[in-house]
């Protein structure tokens, strides 16, 4: 975490949050120089000249902001469709996007057939979009002709290095079923601006297909700061409620909840840690879950 925005403020204070070498002194720590990162977090310290202790207040942390959240549903493939999206005021060179997105398949359309929802495409135009995580599941269902049968679900998480722009333009969207299975159900998408740090992958992740009401993940213990990004999807062909994540029996900074049916079937949330060690999730708050699966992602980002 970064500096306090106020009050006494010692040379001692900054080292832990930007590093150096002892014997410490504030002229090792110009914005742009080897220990402080030109970015807009940053802004308050001087580039050169005369620089003192109040030039930190509220710097050196991190800035992650939920920019854009959407909820699909019915037969909808695209949560944007080139769709023009205002970036936060904190950019800098730095800055990435994690684009997470997590879906069910509600019907299909009669037969024997395995049912698979792929991810759709991902493309922030001009920028390279990476998937990180990825979790489908795949069921098998022979000779039924129902249309309202409910089959499967996915969670994907992908990464953009965006830079300072201030907007960008996006096409994100979930793929048909494979086999027989073409119909859809609730789905939903967030767009995470990261902002003040660099990152390139998920330290720790989980991908699941096997349902759970409460679980713990540790954190890295040699990472003091990053954040999680929770997804999931319960496979609707089951009884059970998503409920509201919580990190240490707390609600999630940011939650999404899908809503459409009796039932919550998908989640997103966010959590900004500001620790290593364990964070206790609960996904389940009602419901029997024995028997069912979930498509479940959990990026653990490192700073």
């Amino acid at each position: 975490m970064g500096l306090q925005a106020s009050g006494p403020i010692k040379i001692s204070e900054i080292p832990p949050v930007f590093g150096g070498s002892a014997p410490h002194n504030l002229d090792e720590y110009y914005r742009g120089g080897s220990n402080v990162a030109a970015s807009n977090v940053n802004a308050s310290i001087p580039t050169s000249g005369t620089i003192k202790l109040t030039d930190f207040y509220s710097t050196g942390g991190n800035s992650i902001n939920v920019i854009s959240q959407r909820q699909i549903g019915g037969t909808d493939r695209l949560f944007y469709n080139n769709e023009t999206i205002t970036t936060n005021a904190n950019r800098d060179s730095q800055t990435k996007l994690v684009i997470v997105y997590c879906s069910r398949s509600s019907s299909h359309s009669g037969g024997e057939s395995t049912s698979r929802t792929d991810q759709g495409p991902c493309i922030v135009t001009g920028k390279t979009v990476t998937e990180v995580l990825n979790e489908n599941l795949t069921f098998s269902i022979a000779s039924i002709s129902s249309s309202s049968d409910p089959m499967s679900a996915s969670s994907v998480q992908y990464i953009c290095n965006l830079g300072n722009v201030s907007s960008f333009n996006i096409t994100l969207g979930r793929s048909n079923s494979s086999g027989g299975f073409t119909g859809t159900g609730p789905a939903l998408a967030m767009i995470i601006q990261v902002d003040g740090v660099s990152f390139t992958s998920p330290f720790r992740s989980l991908e699941t297909t096997t349902t759970y009401k409460n679980f713990s993940q540790t954190l890295n213990p040699t990472a003091n700061k990053g954040f999680t990004v929770f997804s999931t999807a319960v496979h609707p062909a089951f009884s059970g409620n998503v409920g509201t994540p919580k990190a240490n029996g707390s609600a999630m900074d940011t939650t999404l909840i899908n809503s459409n049916t009796t039932a919550n079937r998908c989640a997103i949330a966010v959590q900004n840690e500001t620790t290593g060690g364990s964070v206790a999730y609960t996904l389940d708050g009602s419901g029997t879950t024995n028997n069912g699966s979930t498509a479940t992602t959990i990026g653990n980002y490192a700073f």
